[in-house]
């Protein structure tokens, strides 16, 4: 019987991605609008980059396995 992680590792890889980006955007929910102090700032400040690098990352992946699926047609 075949292991599915070792069949699609991009499906287990895109549903970890998708997790991330999860987390960041609930930590970046759970700040108020208006940040105090300077941890706070930085605290957004970076949820907000590593949240959107995730994004991309995704994005990505989601078209490489589009370019694939298109290339399996032939």
């Amino acid at each position: 019987m075949a292991d599915n992680k070792k069949d699609d590792p991009d499906k287990l890889r895109k549903s970890e991605l998708e997790a991330d980006v999860a987390y960041f955007e609930a930590r970046l929910s759970m700040l108020d609008d208006e940040v105090e102090t300077n941890y706070q700032q930085a605290q957004k400040k970076i949820y907000k980059l590593l949240g959107d690098a995730l994004s991309r990352s995704l994005s990505e992946l989601d078209k490489k396995k589009a370019r694939d699926d298109r290339g399996n047609e032939d």
